[in-house]
């Protein structure tokens, strides 16, 4: 499903927005772009934005002035299917003219009054707004470096300091100064942006070769993974920084920024300083503090998981094909990202569809969104499954002996025992609810699952054995951030009400804290009453709950 994306942001020596806005408009450019999308840029900016954009191979169109008159002329000669708009301050008379084009229109951390026009709002670093799509979830950050790091206990060594593209208060400078009288044996990257001032030779000559400065460099990302502690502002470097897990010392440069810092800190994730005056107190203090390094890092990495660019595209992209659930039931399928729907998402989802001829096309909604819910009754999707998130944090647990079997990794030799489990334990899920999929293909799927499971699907199967006998299974993977999850559970008939799941689940808290995740994430239906008895008995909380829906075209 090809489609039209228009990016709009601004950039430069901008107050306010320096270059964070560009980096974060690129990432969403490539990520669309690999995903079939045809995306074009459109700035006020010159070639602040036209450069880096260009020079990475998209279209950018620059309008000197934001007139209602020359966006429609912009929107006629692109002919967008999505328009997604980067501004802090949105105009309703311009986006208005978005909507009259026909385009979706998305916003991104939009304070102003034209994102009550919007299709989508996305408020990653803005807090609040009247959308679920908000919050550091949805902050767009780069893949993280192979190499970065997760100890956090050792000394402190190399420290970054960066205040983004555009350092307009000259913190760089003031930073270094503070600086001066820290431990030689402290190493200083200073990361300057594309907009960034040097810092002046008296103040790089206090530093001596202690000190680097570089302005963009290309691994920039596995640079401040690496880091020890970071000096940072309050903008996307500061986000990239905590899903990383850098204890992090924020300076903020300006209200949106304080927000952010002060989000952060309520986290425990980012230690607040009010000005280079008391930078140097700080970092002492928190080079002196192992014990608070390892917390902040882990407290970072439970904020912020890093999956913000791929939550982005998806609302996006809107309407996407799934390959693998298309080769496996014989079905065109596609899947609806919104969670939340209006009368443009809605046909312009429907209108690729048919386009695409797709079959069936599933629907996860948000529940509590009343318009949604009518709107895709509506448009004739049927409910199928309400889904429950569960999650709780990890942290060291007291082992229960086991009494007549053991838990350990699965083997090739138990994939037939896991299989005929799993083949009859999901009964509960929607694909067996909709009466379109066949029992035994329903089946097979879950079966298949846990075979591929085994072999390397998923980072870990662990077994509960008697023996030769499986008793049960949990498979769980680790993903971004510090977050882990549970991919799929069962108990062998017959093994029910012995403790086999608790134990299990117990088991995969151990795995997951072993590998330094902060989080445990599983997902269950509403009609699993064991299974969430099996969570909540464990120490989860319900987290979120949506419903499912399925529409079949008629063929």
């Amino acid at each position: 499903m090809r489609r039209r994306v228009l990016l709009y942001c601004d950039g430069g020596r901008i107050a306010e927005i320096g270059t964070g806005h560009v980096r974060r408009c690129l990432l969403l450019a490539r990520y669309l772009k690999t995903r079939g999308s045809e995306v074009a840029f459109l700035t006020s900016s010159g070639a602040a934005v036209v450069v880096p954009v260009s020079g990475e191979g998209f279209e950018c169109e620059v309008l000197p002035a934001l007139r209602p008159a020359d966006l429609a002329r912009a929107l006629k000669k692109t002919r967008p299917e999505v328009v997604v708009w980067d501004r802090l301050d949105s105009s309703p008379a311009l986006n208005r003219v978005i909507r009259n084009s026909g385009a979706v229109l998305i916003t991104l951390d939009d304070a102003g009054k034209g994102q009550t026009l919007a299709d989508i709002t996305i408020n990653a670093m803005v807090p609040g707004g009247l959308t679920p799509y908000k919050g550091f979830d949805y902050a767009m950050l780069p893949a993280p470096p192979e190499a970065a790091r997760t100890d956090r206990s050792a000394p402190v060594r190399r420290i970054t300091v960066c205040f983004g593209g555009y350092d307009h208060e000259g913190l760089s400078e003031a930073a270094l100064k503070a600086l001066t009288p820290l431990d030689r044996k402290i190493k200083i990257d200073l990361i300057l942006g594309s907009a960034s001032s040097e810092p002046s030779v008296k103040t790089v000559a206090l530093h001596g070769s202690r000190l680097r400065v570089l302005r963009m460099p290309h691994d920039f990302s596995r640079l401040l993974s690496r880091s020890d502690v970071a000096v940072l502002a309050g903008g996307a470097t500061l986000i990239e920084a905590l899903s990383y897990g850098v204890p992090t010392l924020a300076i903020g440069q300006y209200g949106h920024q304080l927000d952010t810092i002060a989000r952060c800190e309520a986290a425990g994730a980012v230690i607040g300083v009010a000005s280079t005056g008391s930078l140097l107190k700080a970092v002492r203090a928190l080079a002196a503090n192992s014990t608070l390094r390892v917390e902040l890092s882990r407290s970072a990495r439970r904020l912020v998981d890093g999956q913000g660019l791929k939550r982005v595209a998806d609302l996006t992209t809107i309407v996407e094909q799934l390959p693998w659930d298309t080769e496996f039931f014989g079905e065109n399928i596609a899947t609806l990202h919104p969670a939340r729907l209006n009368e443009t998402l809605a046909d312009h989802a429907l209108a690729k569809c048919r386009k695409a001829k797709i079959d069936c096309l599933y629907y996860r909604c948000d529940c509590h969104d009343p318009v949604s819910v009518v709107l895709a009754e509506r448009h004739g999707f049927h409910f199928v499954d309400i889904r429950m998130t569960f999650s709780r944090a990890i942290e060291a647990s007291k082992r229960t002996p086991l009494k007549g079997y053991a838990i350990r990794p699965a083997r090739r030799s138990d994939v037939a025992q896991l299989k005929k489990i799993a083949a009859g334990s999901y009964i509960y899920s929607r694909y067996f609810f909709d009466r379109r999929f066949p029992d035994a293909i329903c089946a097979k799927f879950y079966a298949n699952w846990i075979e591929k499971s085994v072999r390397g699907y998923s980072d870990a199967v662990l077994v509960a054995a008697k023996g030769s006998k499986v008793l049960g299974y949990i498979s769980c993977s680790m993903r971004a951030g510090s977050k882990a999850g549970i991919d799929l559970v069962s108990v062998a008939p017959g093994a029910e009400g012995a403790g086999v799941g608790k134990a299990l689940v117990r088991a995969s808290l151990d795995w997951a804290d072993a590998r330094g995740a902060a989080v445990m994430e599983v997902v269950t239906q509403g009609r699993n009453y064991a299974a969430q008895r099996l969570y909540q008995g464990s120490g989860f909380k319900t987290q979120k709950l949506e419903l499912w829906y399925h529409k079949w075209f008629a063929k």
